[in-house]
């Protein structure tokens, strides 16, 4: 809905691009070539270190981000995940859905809890 003030000329076909990386992936590993995927890197980092990965959980999940309401639930939200699962969440972003808060309980004290639903995003 805001691909125009986003300037893209048209929306972005999401299985398609998939699809195409894949398949573009899939050539470069025929020929030899080593190809690293971000998330499995940062999968990897984030079981690498438990320092790193509160970093991160901590960046991608503040004040700004979430509401100062709801960090530390947020924050115990994506600490409580799989490293592979925190990657794609870190990547793709974390629906209300996704982080499993009742967020019912967050709406008379948290401005940005107030217009959530299930399918916003926190981060």
């Amino acid at each position: 809905s805001n691909h125009d003030d986003l300037l893209f000329d048209d929306v972005l076909w999401v299985e398609r691009a998939q699809y195409e990386h894949d398949q573009f992936v899939a050539r470069m590993r025929e020929r030899g070539v080593e190809v690293f995927l971000l998330q499995t890197l940062l999968a990897e980092a984030l079981a690498a270190s438990d320092e790193g990965r509160q970093r991160l959980i901590e960046v991608a999940a503040s004040e700004y981000t979430v509401g100062l309401s709801l960090v530390d639930e947020v924050r115990a939200a994506l600490a409580a995940m799989k490293p592979d699962v925190l990657a794609r969440h870190l990547i793709g972003g974390l629906t209300v859905a996704e982080s499993g808060l009742d967020l019912a309980a967050y709406r008379s004290r948290s401005l940005p809890a107030a217009a959530l639903d299930d399918e916003s995003m926190f981060v």
